[in-house]
């Protein structure tokens, strides 16, 4: 009897683990297959995208020999224009995002009246209503890559700068520092006044971006970078100083010298890359003094600027540091001997 009932259990807890063991194998078989449907829809839909890419630049290109033509009767963008429309009418739509990336990757490569031209376009397909409507969606995502095409397409107009100015949320916020920059380049001289207010630290992201799009444009329509070397947000000081050295603002001399006399580490090191840049001979009589600061980087910027704008003259000034107790400031006193040794004094 004993036995039996052994048996029993053991077979009932035999077949509840088999039970287990088909209801996990069912629920992996169910997930490869979800995962492989998911992988095919996602192929499916990456093909569908490759091929309208291809058809549409063949588009492009075929207008523009078209048009090119002798016997050609109208311009690039009506030509352009009317196959699109031929294209619509077989489809039943165009994809407008394809049509935005492929126009907007073309433009980075073109210059002038082609560039003109390609942004023509854009607006006669619709592209801007399309991409101010990412504006107002909730993603982030959606609403960076709106601000990337408008900016790209040169939407200035009120309407879009209001809803631009909109989503500026805290300084700090990812949204608040792509409107800033599309501000920016929405101006046909930037307009920088947000470094008037800025309370938090200007990221180096921002940094980054703000210059790649500074060097893109005339030095005339540059703003005088030196109005904010007096501000009292850090960051806005070192950027104002690498702004100033990178576009060789000499006006700003004075005030930049002016800085070798504040207490603030980070600021007085760009301070003495941007006069080394710059080659302001008059800084050197500061110069000289800075490489006995406390601070060690302090010292071996110091020391580097010397070696580049200096002479023999200074040699003396350096005598005491060949006996510093950092190997790094010896090094550098050093190779600024050496280089001082070789500047002759301009008479």
């Amino acid at each position: 009897m004993i036995r039996t009932t052994i048996q029993s259990e053991i077979l009932t807890s035999y077949g509840g683990l088999v039970s287990v063991a088909l209801v996990l194998m069912l629920g992996c078989l169910a997930l490869v297959l979800v995962l492989y449907i998911h992988r095919a829809l996602a192929m499916a839909r990456k093909k569908k995208v490759d091929d309208l890419q291809f058809r549409y630049q063949y588009l492009l290109y075929d207008a523009l020999v078209e048009s090119q033509s002798e016997n050609a009767s109208d311009n690039f963008l009506e030509t352009v224009l009317q196959l699109f429309q031929q294209e619509k009418k077989r489809s039943g739509s165009l994809n407008q995002q394809v049509l935005t990336d492929i126009i907007l990757n073309l433009k980075k490569s073109l210059t002038g009246a082609a560039q003109d031209q390609l942004l023509e376009l854009a607006y006669a397909l619709g592209l801007p209503e399309y991409a101010q409507k990412k504006l107002r969606q909730q993603s982030f995502n959606i609403r960076t890559q709106g601000l990337h095409e408008v900016t790209a397409m040169q939407i200035n107009s009120t309407e879009i700068r209001n809803e631009i100015e909109v989503l500026q949320q805290v300084d700090t916020s990812p949204i608040n520092q792509e409107v800033i920059l599309a501000l920016t380049k929405l101006e046909s001289a930037p307009n920088l006044g947000f470094l008037n207010k800025l309370t938090t630290p200007l990221s180096e992201w921002l940094q980054i971006r703000l210059h790649h799009h500074l060097r893109s444009l005339e030095r005339h329509q540059l703003p005088d970078f030196s109005q904010w070397l007096d501000s009292t947000n850090e960051s806005v000081v070192l950027f104002a100083l690498r702004m100033t050295a990178e576009f060789k603002q000499y006006a700003a001399s004075q005030k930049v010298l002016n800085q070798l006399n504040g207490s603030l580490v980070p600021i007085l090191i760009e301070t003495i890359k941007t006069v080394t840049k710059l080659k302001l001979e008059e800084a050197i009589p500061s110069l000289t003094n800075l490489i006995q600061h406390e601070n060690t980087d302090v010292q071996l910027a110091s020391l580097e600027a010397v070696g580049e704008l200096g002479n023999s003259q200074q040699l003396a000034k350096l005598s005491s540091l060949h006996e510093h107790p950092n190997y790094w400031v010896r090094r550098a006193t050093a190779t600024a001997v050496t280089q001082l040794e070789s500047n002759t004094p301009v008479s």
